[in-house]
């Protein structure tokens, strides 16, 4: 038995959506209307556990839209107890709680705060059902989770926050994303990488079933034109109406993102007669007719039987996850993807050249020792800012590229990797007698001049918890060069903690190291960081941090890395 709460809100009572929009026939036809003598406020579905997913895909009353959403989300744990509170009041009473908390940190006690929504990246078109409270939720919600979590690279989170809001209070849309964020690749994929792999897999899914469709629209260039990107990407935006698009996320919430190709399938199913004889000749023909399709000629119900027929659950035709998986795993594998499409992470590591040929970089130093230039990648003025800022008892140190992206390809477990003094010590390109654990981290910036970077310690290698010590910094090479440095009396701990405390406290704002990412800097609040990288050191984070009272280091808080080196410091 499933038992369904009235919680959160509906389209045409709350606050969050604009006048005009809560009554509309989008809403009505997204949901499935209660018994005319039933006026419950809690639903009691006599169905098996296992037989949830179908439930979600046929559709619910309005009023239940965002217990059943809060209940798919507690289902991923497979813990019977939370199950049972998901979805309840007193569920709701305590993510609210802890919204208020969270705001009240992000913010520094402003609980009404309103970021600035363009900043956010939130379309129009998602936008247009929310009222101007909707909007300053949104904002709040996605300035709240950019802090704590950091985001480097999402391009679907944006588009479903606005849509969450229409059933939902800030603390159950955030506590949803949030639960979706945990399970990456599920929901959200990691990185642009991944992201080109679940774009260009689709043309795999397509031939798989609708061969002929597949030879049609694979002569026209289709699967080699943007609109397939444009497709996956607009899902929860515009290229379907707004009724479908909440039933999408009725199943795409329990679901993942299988979902999404299951829906794009499903769109294909039931436009591939009229796409053939349109007459449709190449790829932004091809996409311009489904979106059209889309968005005039799509139902819901339709949409969703031909989504989830019978057709895809035929013997050895059966439309599982591990398609998805496979197809993905060959996109990734596959060296004739576009650089435009993916950059970075698909470039293989050069070969090491052997010792004593040209290029092998050699050690110089940050101040009076010549150098050839050819020789070590670093600009003359950079090496002069950097023996300026660095404390005295380094500035007199060689340096020596341990890691370059460009040459040993853009992986964080690489990096760490070549971090390792006892590992890269014996290696050809140290000429070093001795290697000592301090770091020069320098990010390049794509296509701008920004370079910055972070100054540690100690070696960047993953480690459970913050460490780093008070000589860290951050600093921008160019344009504008300036260090920022840690002020032990702007951070000191006025909580009444002892020195221990206050040390330990103080290094888990220099260096944070995961296998997801790698961040320097923190407020004493929790969010915000100096410099983030994810794991393909590809997509960036900067902000302003408590740490070392700095400035965005490049053009903007989110940024795309195209070069990411480490030096070493020794004799």
């Amino acid at each position: 038995m499933i038992t369904l709460e009235t919680v959160g809100t509906t389209p045409d009572s709350s606050a969050f959506v604009a006048d005009g929009f809560g009554s509309s026939e989008e809403f009505e036809k997204s949901s499935v209307p209660l018994p005319a003598n039933l006026d419950a406020t809690a639903l009691h579905l006599p169905i098996p556990a296992n037989r949830f997913k179908a439930a979600c895909r046929r559709g619910l009353p309005a009023r239940f839209r965002a217990s059943l959403w809060l209940n798919a989300i507690a289902r991923l744990e497979n813990n019977a107890e939370e199950v049972a509170f998901a979805g309840t009041a007193a569920h709701v009473k305590e993510l609210d709680r802890k919204w208020l908390a969270l705001v009240d940190r992000t913010f520094h006690g402003d609980a009404l705060a309103e970021p600035d929504i363009d900043e956010l990246g939130c379309p129009d078109t998602v936008l247009a059902p929310l009222s101007e409270a909707g909007r300053a939720a949104a904002a709040r919600v996605l300035a709240v989770f950019d802090a704590t979590h950091t985001v480097g690279f999402s391009p679907i989170l944006c588009r479903i926050v606005p849509r969450l809001l229409l059933y939902c209070s800030e603390g159950m849309t955030y506590h949803i994303i949030d639960e979706m964020w945990k399970r990456r690749p599920f929901f959200f994929p990691k990185n642009r990488n991944e992201w080109a792999a679940l774009l260009t897999c689709l043309g795999h899914l397509v031939q798989k079933f609708f061969p002929q469709t597949y030879t049609y629209m694979n002569g026209c260039g289709a699967f080699e034109h943007h609109g397939a990107r444009r497709l996956m990407l607009h899902v929860f935006e515009d290229l379907l109406p707004l009724h479908c698009v909440l039933r999408l996320l009725d199943t795409y919430i329990p679901e993942g993102q299988k979902v999404i190709f299951r829906i794009i399938l499903g769109l294909i199913k039931l436009c591939k007669r009229p796409l053939k004889d349109s007459g449709a000749a190449d790829g932004s023909a091809i996409w311009a007719f489904v979106e059209n399709f889309a968005k005039t000629q799509c139902d819901a119900d339709a949409l969703m039987a031909s989504a989830f027929a019978q057709f895809y659950r035929r013997p050895g035709r059966g439309f599982r996850r591990s398609h998805v998986d496979e197809a993905m795993r060959r996109q990734l594998n596959d060296s004739s993807l576009r650089a435009h499409e993916v950059v970075g992470a698909f470039t293989p590591p050069q070969k090491k050249k052997a010792r004593g040929n040209e290029g092998s970089h050699h050690a110089a130093p940050l101040r009076g020792a010549s150098y050839d230039k050819s020789e070590l990648p670093m600009l003359e003025e950079h090496r002069a800012l950097l023996a300026k800022w660095l404390p005295n008892s380094f500035s007199s140190l060689h340096v020596t590229l341990l890691y370059d992206s460009a040459r040993d390809g853009s992986s964080l477990g690489t990096l760490y990797r070549l971090n390792n003094p006892d590992l890269r010590f014996e290696s050809d390109q140290v000429k070093l007698k001795r290697l000592g654990p301090a770091r020069l981290l320098i990010v390049h910036e794509l296509g701008t001049d920004h370079v910055a970077g972070v100054f540690s310690t100690e070696p960047w290698r993953h480690h459970n918890e913050g460490y780093g010590s008070g000589q860290n910094f951050v600093f921008r090479l160019q344009p504008d060069p300036k260090a920022f440095y840690w002020n032990a009396e702007e951070n000191k701990r006025d909580d009444g903690d002892d020195a221990a405390a206050a040390a330990a406290g103080a290094a888990l704002k220099h260096m944070l190291c995961s296998h997801e990412y790698l961040a320097a800097g923190g407020r004493a609040t929790g969010v915000g960081v100096a410099l983030q990288l994810d794991a393909d050191l590809l997509d960036g984070h900067s902000s302003p941090c408590d740490t070392y009272q700095n400035e965005v280091l490049f053009s903007s808080s989110h940024f795309q890395a195209r070069r990411v080196q480490v030096y070493g410091l020794g004799m």
